[in-house]
This record gives C-alpha cells, sequence and structure tokens, in this order.
C-alpha cells in the first residue's frame, strides 16, 4: 500500500487547516468548564515509534471526547530537550567525545549547537505529529525556554524556605565519560554483562590485638578490588558468631578470622586455589565482641591518605571493626545481579526509587561468604551509611574522570586497577583466592560506560520531609489501573534525598548564588535575578549565568553561581506549572487557572520517572497532588511480546505505519486491541485487518447517504415516536445504549471497549439488520426513516471521530446530514434519550429483538446444514417453543423472514408424520428390575416392534419374556423427516423445511441472476444512476426463459433499459449451481 491509499487524510488535514477547525473548536468551548492536560515531554528524537504513536492515540482520542462534550480543554505539548540525550547526540555531531574537549570547544558554542539541533528535531517530530491527527496547543513548551527554566526556579526557592535543600559530600552514581551524578532511573534499564574479579583478602589484626602466635588476618571478599585503597573500616553482624580458626596456608600456619557457619565452605573454596588445611578453632565469639577491633591497613604504605588517617587518635574506628546488622552470611550471587533481579537501584540509597529493608541488605551485602564486608563509605551508599554511624572520614580518591588521583595507581582509570591491585595483593602476600566472574553491571544510560561509586559535592532534596504529605494527598488521584496507585505510594515511601545537582552544561541551571564562606541564596526567578544583578536576560542557560555575580547584602561578600545543572528529571517534573508561560499569567494565577493538571498519561515506566518528578517538584511549591487522573500505558511489544529492535526486524517504527496503514488505521488498532494499560503485542496482519473496517464503513454510510441523497427530508421536524416500527424502536435503542456504552468505556479508559462498541452496533446493528430490514422503506420517502439514520450516522460519527478523525471528517462532509456543521469536530456530543430507552426497556422491544435475532441465527444455522444459502428463498420454518416465546416473538416475524428468506413461520409441526427412535431409560430399568442389562438387551434387539408398538398406541408390551412399561423404561425421541432440519435457540428449536419446489428455485436463481449483473454493473465502473442495455446471450436456455418471463422486475432492480439479444463488450460469465450464466451489458 502507498501513501495514495490515504491521500483522503492528507486532503482532510488541508481543510482543517485551511478552514483553522481547531482554533474554532477551542473558541466554541472557551470559557465553558475546564479541562487540563499537559503532555509529558518526550526527548525529541525525531522518529516516532510504534510506542509514541500508541501514546499519541490515547491522548487525542480523550482530548477530542472532551471537547465534543463541551470542555475548555487546554491539552499544551510539550519537549524535554535538556540533558545528555541532546549533549550526547551533539557531542557525537562535534566529535567532541570527552568533556575536556567539549569546554575547548566553549560551551557558549556547545550550548548553540544543542539549540539548533533541539529547534531541528522538534520540527520533524511536530510534522509527524500533524500528520498522525494530533490536536494540541500549536504553542508547544520547551524545557529549555527562558521563562520555562525561570518558573522552574521557584522550586528551588519554596524547598530552600521549607528547609528541604542542602549541600553535602555524599556517594553517588557517577558516569566518569560525562563526569556527573546520575539518577537511579537513568541507569535502571542500562545493566550490561561484565566480567570483573572476584577476590578474598587478608587484613591483619593490629599488632595488640593478636591473641596467639600466629600471624592473625580478617577476611573479606569483594568484586571490586579498585576500592580496597578506599577501605577505612570493615563491619561485622553484631550477633553473628565469628571464629578465630588455625590453618595451615601453603605451608605456613596462620589464624583467620570469619564467620563461624561459613567456616567449611570458606576452607573448600579456598582448597581450589590453596593447600590450606584445617587445624583447630581457637575461639568462638559473638560479633560484638570484635567491635573497635583494630587491623593494619594493606595499603598503608601506598596511599598517603591512609598513612594519616592511621595516625588519627580521634576517630577510633578507622581501620577498625564496625557493627552493621545488615551483613549476613549470603552467597553466590553479585551485588549488582541481585539488584537488579529485584528490581531494587542500588546508585545511591539517597537517590534511590527503593527501600531496601535490612534483611535484604543483609543477603546482598554478605556475598560469597566470610560474614566480613569491606568497607568504603565513599564508594557504596551502605558504606556510606555505615562510615556515618562510626564518623568515619569519606576518602575518595576517584576523580570526576574515574581515575586514581593519590596512591600507588594515581592517573590509572579505576577499572584499570583491578588487575594491578590483584598482583599486589598476590606479591603482598593478602590474595586468599580470585576467580573472574561476570555478572550484571549498571552503565550510564546514553554514553553505555560502567558507572562508578564516588563520593562528590552535590546539592540535594531532603525528600524524607515531604513524602508524608505527597501520598496524603495522593489519596484523592485516580489512577487507572488501581493497583498502579499502591505501587506509587510503595516507591514514594522508600525514596530517599534527591540528589538534584548534574555537573553538565545542556540543563537548567541551579539558581543558587554562594559565597566563599558557604552561605547561600536561591533565587526564585528571571525578574528577582535581574533585579539583584542589575542587568538583564534573554536566555538562562549556564552560558548566561557564569560569571554573573552580585554582593551579599549581610556577608558584603561577592556570590557566584554554584557550577550545576539541574537534573534532568526536574525539568520535566516542573511541567504542571513552568509549562505555562506565554499566558500572560503571574504564579498565582497560572495555579488557580491550570494546576492540579486534571489527566496526564504516559508508559508504565513513568511512574518512576515523570509520575513520580511531578509529584516531588508539586508538591513542595504548592503542597498539593500536580494531577488528578493519572493513567498507566502498556508498551508496545513485538508480536512474541518480546521488545522490538531493529536488529532483529521484529517490528516497524511508526512513520512506515503511518505510511503503509494511515493514521487512521494506526489509531484505531493501537486504540482498539486491548485496553490502554496492557502491554499491546503488535501484529502488523492484525493492524492490515482494521482495512476490513473502514471499508465497511465506507460501503454503509454510500448505502445510507444514498437515501438520504435520494429523499431528503421536505421539512425539518421531530421524530414521530408514536409511529416507531419495532425495528425503528429498536435501533435507537441499540443507539443509545451504544452512545451510554461508549461514554461509560472511554471515561474508564477503556478504549479497546469503547470503539469495538460502536464498530460492533454500526456494522451489526445499522448495517446487517436494520438497513436489511428497512431496504424495502428506501425505495420511498419515509421521515421518520430519514431522521433514523441521520441521526445514527451523525452520532456514530461523533464517537468515532475520537479514534479515527480523517475518516470521520471524510464520511461527515460527504453524507447529506441535517444541521450539519462546518466540520464534525464542532458537533455536541450525543446524549443519551433515557425516556426512549426507558419505554423500549418496559415493552421489552430490546429483550425480544435479541431473541428473534437468536432465533434468525439458528435458521441461518440450519441453512447451513442443508447448504442452502440466504438467497435461495425457503418455504417454511416451525418455531417449536412455549406460548409466551410465541407472543415474544409474534411481534418480530416479519423481522425473521426477511434476514432469512422464510416465506412462512410456524409454531408447530402440524400434520408432519414424525418417525421415533427409542433408547433405554436407565433409571427406570435399574428401579424396575434392578439389573438392567436383560431389558437393555431386549430393547435394542427388538427397537423396531417397540416402534410400531408406540405407533399404534400401545403403552407397554413383552419382549424376550421383559416386561416393558414404554414411558417407564424408554427414552422416546423424535426423528424428523429427512428434509426438515432441527437447531436449538435460547427458548426451543425451529425446525427448517428445506425442501424446494420449482417456484422457490425459480425465485432463487432470478435473485443470483440479479446480483450478478449488480456484480458486473460495479465490475465495468457503471455509476448506479447510470441506464444500461442488458444481454443474457450464450447463458443456459434456463436463464434465458427466467429473463423472459421476469423481464420488468429485472430491468426495475438493476436499472436496465432493455434485454436484448446479442452480445457487449463488458461481459462475464459465471456459473450458478451448474447452470451458464452470461451478463452483457453496455
Amino acid at each position: 500500500m502507498t501513501e495514495e491509499k490515504f491521500q483522503y487524510e492528507v486532503n482532510i488535514q488541508k481543510f482543517w487547516e485551511e478552514k483553522d477547525i481547531f482554533s474554532k473548536v477551542l473558541k466554541q468551548n472557551e470559557g465553558l468548564k475546564p479541562f487540563n492536560f499537559i503532555e509529558g515531554p518526550p526527548f525529541p528524537t525525531g522518529d516516532a515509534h510504534l510506542g509514541h504513536l500508541r501514546n499519541w492515540a490515547i491522548k487525542d482520542s480523550f482530548m477530542r471526547f472532551k471537547r465534543f462534550n463541551g470542555y475548555d480543554v487546554y491539552a499544551r505539548d510539550g519537549y524535554d530537550v535538556h540533558g545528555l540525550p541532546v549533549e550526547n547526540k551533539v557531542q557525537k555531531k562535534l566529535d567532541l567525545q570527552t568533556v575536556d574537549r567539549l569546554k575547548e570547544f566553549g560551551v557558549n558554542n556547545f550550548i548553540k549547537e544543542c539549540k539548533t539541533y533541539v529547534s531541528d528535531i522538534i520540527g520533524d517530530m511536530r510534522d509527524v505529529r500533524a500528520r498522525y491527527g494530533m490536536w494540541m496547543d500549536r504553542n508547544h513548551y520547551q524545557t529549555s525556554h527562558p521563562e520555562y527554566i525561570s518558573n522552574s526556579w521557584r522550586f528551588f526557592k519554596k524547598a530552600n524556605e521549607q528547609g528541604l535543600l542542602y549541600k553535602d559530600y555524599k556517594t553517588v552514581a557517577w558516569c566518569p565519560h560525562d563526569e556527573t551524578t546520575l539518577s537511579d532511573y537513568e541507569i535502571k534499564d542500562s545493566y550490561t554483562n561484565l566480567v570483573d574479579p572476584s577476590i578474598y583478602v587478608k587484613f591483619p589484626l593490629a599488632e595488640e590485638f593478636v591473641t596467639t602466635d600466629y600471624e592473625e588476618s580478617f577476611v573479606i571478599w569483594t568484586t571490586t578490588p579498585w576500592t580496597l585503597q578506599s577501605n577505612m573500616a570493615i563491619a561485622i553482624n553484631p550477633q553473628f558468631n565469628y571464629s578465630k580458626v588455625l590453618v595451615e596456608l601453603n605451608g605456613n600456619k596462620e589464624v583467620l578470622v570469619i564467620a563461624t557457619n561459613l567456616v567449611e565452605s570458606f576452607i573448600g573454596r579456598m582448597s581450589k586455589q590453596n593447600k590450606i588445611l584445617l587445624i583447630e578453632v581457637l575461639e568462638t565469639k559473638t560479633g560484638i565482641e570484635y567491635e573497635g577491633t583494630k587491623y593494619n591497613h594493606i595499603y598503608l604504605n601506598e596511599t598517603p591518605s591512609q598513612a594519616e588517617f592511621a595516625k588519627d587518635k580521634e576517630h577510633k574506628f578507622i581501620h577498625a571493626i564496625i557493627m552493621a546488622d545488615y551483613v549476613t552470611l549470603g552467597e553466590g550471587e553479585d551485588i549488582f545481579e541481585k539488584l537488579e533481579k529485584k528490581g531494587y537501584k542500588h546508585s545511591n540509597k539517597s537517590d534511590s526509587d527503593d527501600k531496601v529493608d535490612k534483611k535484604e541488605k543483609a543477603s546482598l551485602s554478605a556475598q560469597d561468604g566470610t560474614g566480613l564486608v569491606h568497607i568504603a563509605p565513599a564508594h557504596g551508599f551502605d558504606d556510606y551509611e555505615a562510615g556515618k554511624k562510626y564518623n568515619l572520614p569519606i576518602f575518595c580518591p576517584i576523580d570526576s574522570k574515574g581515575n586514581m588521583d593519590e596512591g600507588k595507581w594515581e592517573g590509572k582509570y579505576f577499572k584499570e586497577i583491578n588487575p594491578l591491585a590483584i598482583e599486589f595483593l598476590k606479591l603482598s602476600g593478602k590474595l586468599l583466592y580470585t576467580e573472574d566472574k561476570e555478572h550484571r553491571y549498571p552503565c550510564c544510560w546514553r554514553c553505555k560506560t560502567p558507572i562508578v561509586y564516588r563520593a562528590a559535592d552535590q546539592w540535594w532534596i531532603k525528600r524524607s520531609e515531604v513524602i508524608p504529605g505527597l501520598i496524603k494527598n495522593n489519596s484523592n488521584v485516580k489512577w487507572t489501573p488501581k493497583a498502579a496507585a499502591t505501587n506509587f505510594e510503595n516507591l514514594m515511601s522508600g525514596a530517599g534525598d534527591w540528589a538534584i545537582s548534574r555537573q553538565r552544561f545542556w540543563g537548567i541551571p541551579i539558581p543558587i548564588w554562594e559565597d566563599e564562606e558557604g552561605n547561600f541564596e536561591v533565587i526564585e526567578s528571571k525578574e528577582e535575578l535581574e533585579k539583584v544583578t542589575g542587568k538583564t536576560f534573554d536566555d538562562l542557560h549556564i552560558d548566561d549565568l557564569d560569571g554573573v555575580t552580585f554582593v551579599n547584602k549581610k556577608s558584603g561578600l561577592v556570590m557566584s553561581r554554584v557550577p550545576f545543572t539541574a537534573d534532568v528529571w526536574f525539568d520535566s517534573g516542573c511541567a504542571s506549572f513552568a509549562s505555562h508561560y506565554g499566558e500572560g499569567l503571574n504564579f498565582e494565577q497560572i495555579i488557580d487557572r491550570f494546576y492540579p493538571m486534571s489527566w496526564i498519561t504516559e508508559g508504565e515506566d513513568q511512574i518512576r520517572g515523570w509520575f513520580s518528578s511531578l509529584a516531588n517538584v508539586g508538591n513542595v511549591v504548592t503542597g498539593k497532588a500536580p494531577y488528578n487522573q493519572v493513567l498507566f500505558q502498556g508498551f508496545v511489544m513485538a508480536k512474541d511480546g518480546v521488545k522490538m529492535s531493529k536488529s532483529l526486524g521484529n517490528g516497524i517504527d511508526g512513520t512506515t505505519a503511518i505510511a503503509r496503514y494511515g493514521a487512521d488505521a494506526s489509531r484505531y488498532y493501537l486504540l482498539t486491541k486491548v485496553a490502554p494499560e496492557t502491554k499491546l503485542n503488535f501484529d502488523e496482519d492484525e493492524l492490515k485487518q482494521t482495512f476490513g473496517y473502514f471499508n465497511t464503513l465506507d460501503n454503509i454510510f454510500k448505502f445510507a447517504n444514498s437515501y438520504l441523497n435520494e429523499h431528503e427530508l421536505r421539512h425539518t421536524t421531530a421524530m414521530d415516536f408514536t409511529s416507531l416500527s419495532s425495528e425503528d424502536s429498536w435501533i435507537l435503542f441499540r443507539l443509545n445504549k451504544t452512545i451510554k456504552d461508549f461514554t461509560e468505556h472511554i471515561e474508564n479508559f477503556k478504549t479497546n471497549f469503547a470503539f469495538k462498541t460502536v464498530e460492533e452496533f454500526l456494522v451489526n446493528d445499522f448495517s446487517k439488520t436494520y438497513l436489511k430490514l428497512v431496504k424495502e422503506r428506501c425505495e420511498s420517502y419515509d421521515e421518520n426513516l430519514l431522521l433514523i439514520i441521520n441521526d445514527i450516522l451523525k452520532k456514530s460519527l461523533v464517537m468515532l471521530g475520537c479514534a479515527a478523525p480523517f475518516k470521520s471528517e471524510e464520511l461527515y462532509q460527504s453524507a447529506n446530514l441535517i444541521n450539519k456543521k462546518e466540520s464534525l469536530f464542532l458537533e455536541s456530543y450525543p446524549q443519551v434519550d433515557k425516556v426512549l430507552m426507558d419505554k423500549v426497556t418496559a415493552a421489552e422491544i430490546d429483550i425480544n429483538f435479541d431473541l428473534a435475532q437468536d432465533v434468525v441465527a439458528a435458521i441461518l444455522n440450519s441453512r447451513e446444514k442443508v447448504k442452502i444459502g440466504v438467497r435461495w428463498p425457503l418455504a417454511k420454518v416451525d418455531i417449536l417453543s412455549s406460548a409466551d416465546m410465541k407472543s415474544k416473538l409474534s411481534v418480530f416475524e416479519k423481522l425473521i423472514k426477511k434476514l432469512t428468506n422464510i416465506s412462512k413461520l410456524g409454531y408447530d409441526l402440524g400434520d408432519v408424520e414424525m418417525d421415533y427412535n427409542v433408547k433405554p431409560n436407565f433409571v427406570g430399568l435399574k428401579k424396575s428390575f434392578g439389573n438392567p442389562s436383560p431389558a437393555i438387551g431386549a430393547i435394542n434387539k427388538n427397537k423396531s416392534a417397540i416402534v410400531d408398538a408406540i405407533k399404534a398406541g400401545e403403552s407397554g408390551g413383552i419382549f424376550e419374556d421383559i416386561e416393558l412399561v414404554y414411558d417407564e423404561h424408554l427414552i422416546k425421541e423424535n426423528i424428523l423427516p429427512k428434509e426438515l432440519v432441527s437447531t436449538e435457540f435460547t427458548g426451543g428449536n425451529i425446525v427448517l423445511h428445506s425442501a424446494q419446489d420449482d417456484v422457490l428455485l425459480e425465485e432463487g436463481y432470478l435473485r443470483e441472476l440479479m446480483r450478478r449483473v449488480q456484480i458486473c454493473r460495479k465490475d465495468f465502473g457503471y455509476d448506479k444512476s447510470q441506464s444500461i442495455m442488458l444481454s443474457f446471450e450464450g447463458s443456459d436456455e434456463y436463464f434465458i426463459e427466467l429473463a423472459t418471463n421476469w423481464f420488468s422486475v429485472i430491468c426495475k432492480k438493476v436499472g436496465a433499459e432493455e434485454i436484448v439479444a446479442g452480445t457487449y463488450e463488458n461481459s462475464q460469465s459465471f456459473e450458478i449451481k451448474g447452470k451458464k450464466l452470461i451478463v452483457s451489458l453496455k
């Protein structure tokens, strides 16, 4: 398929633009009940994948629904343009592979390039969205706009006023390539398999704590040998038992301290690479008894700072044993893998999205099993917390590039240190065991560099003080699905403090100015900055602000801006209020008019992303939740449920889908396959099938509109409900029920049910049932029929228009509807006629009509059994049921006969001679004879004689010396004559009389002949209004005679002037029940 097939979509788009329809829709609803929607700002890649298409379809369909319902909808789209995604793209384009190269290029030049890149890529994406039929506020927002930045700064001011903003030196996840802090969310999907060493290392006890004549050592295990240089303590569990064991190790006797329960497994592991013999367990005591026990640092002579720490007498737990409840005796799996499998993130608990309880921490920390954990407060959050408890120094010899900046391997990259450290430990006699281990390791989400945990100065938000109010406010938010509310609250309750600062360039500058004594001020807006500096600012990026100073009024010292940008999730988290620039409103007016948002929806992963950042920011700024309703969207997956990938070729991108199948079909498929909150396994063949429905729509509207055109309503009047036929009442009931169900479904975000409800109504109720029933009425002027068809077309299009706006507008523009507006989207939403529904319900027309349709289905099923299609008339159907059922169905006899092509309906078989079959009644036989076997044998042997006796009116008889009472001992089954076919329905059975006499056959052949003529008219391109000359020359004599006998009927039905001899160029041959028919026309 090609784009030409969807030229109607392009034409409709042009019509909307030329007539400025969207603006007129907004104007029409201006000042009515407000409905505020802000789009979660996507990163503008320029490419649209199927996830984008589904996301946009859900949003746009609901916005259209709200506009139809008379809401003053504010729906603004936006773009999240800051952060590493754009920076990395621009760096790659300019070949600026490192931060140093970037700085050489010039930060101001780099930011200009970022602005240009963003501008270009947003234009591409907006073109795709317009082609897809997205109707959002044309004045989109960008997180890089100076007014957006200015509005966002209010958060920092509010946080500072509430005592939530502070600066601290803590452990964070760090990308050494991009030289910046990363949040947990930025690395959660960026794990990779890496091979790292797994080693066991000895830390010798300080001399004053040695109690034997042997060298004594604590034994730890680690997969990060490079962190040993930063070791400040060893943690053990205060409640576990630890043993001093005397071993002979490679010919020397020494004492090792390990957890008592791990002695056996430890010796077994060590024996793989050492000659080791357990001689004796010298002593066992609880962990708490070791608290404060000193050891000699293994890098004491190689790292000057460690030598200085060893001299520190004030901090008695430096290079000593400390207590940690989270240390347990787990084994085997790597910490990063366990965290990932359990859904925990571990870049930094203070910046974590999850709370790992002590029991979990325990199993994650002990690892392969010595019960002693090496503590480096600069390189792990649990280490940081343990160090904080014991007032340990934070020693971080890793710089921003991931290089060691002190000690034996100064200048070496942290990953390069591992083999060097192992060799050093081996030579110094501290290494007990080493092996390579493959594990899952977190990487930077953009550049894919393995992260490093390192301590750094950062600005933080005390989320712990915000969370209680946030969770309380969330109780008023409606989440779909409902379970998401609990998941969100659990997530938030475990959130630690937020490291909000980043060491990058293209982002929102943190508006904190600091003097040399550490005093700081927070700037609230561009206006305040201009006031304190006496300068004006056209933009607010770091190249505009760095170097901007002002004097602290209290200290008299110069204030300079801190060198940080904000976490990129902060940018989008401000959208609920920062996006409303250009409205001519101050902050208070923005909050009053637009906050909270009425509804938001994004992918399910945004529970950790945008949904969380909105709540974190909004609750600080306003004390209220930023949204009233949230809809989760499931991901779009490949057909087999796996992630789509270009390399696997298991999907198509969004722009390809639109080009191949059009915007409408793509939208409709993505809205109707499953509920929005459910994962959607994309199947291209299923998408193709959507065309079947759209083609059906074209045909339905073409037929219905032809009646509206042919019999235009002579005067506008209300429908005469007193003169409605049963089918009229039923179809109006079904229309109103469809509106009611559609409304309920879409308001509950069940787009799959909503639009399928309309589809089922149009195809099954309106087209396949109602239009067939009123086909004869369509041949003349019928005011009620005109009004009903007008009602159905207009109201159905309004509902359908939410999903397929182009097709709906095209059909609307082509339809000869009463009181039509300039555009479908200027129509009002149809209201349910409750009075009509109540009347129809009271008369049970809806129920009885459904019953009649059940009878129709049973008759058609019987036709299928005897292979006689519905175009071939049959004489009679008998409906065998109760008198009550007969009464209910009598109203719909005409409908049943018309839909099944049956001449007569009866309610009993009359004088049809029945045959019988008999079989044993096991219950009765057992009751009379105990053992029923002899009687069963007698019945089966004498069935014919028994049947004859029953026909003769006898009540019993003796067979094989067994006396049978027919009513007690037999089950009698009627056997219909061969030409009668029975099928069960809800209230009984129908019996189809399938015999066809010559008259019925002639009628059937006549129908088939006229149908073939209509096929030829269509195939040869004749318009319905064109008269034709018709010939059946060359056909079997039967058809020649049939055409002669039914000349006038045929001409009227097929639009022919004459049936003549001879042939014409436009000719087709058919075979009908073995008879040859040649249709020739001009």
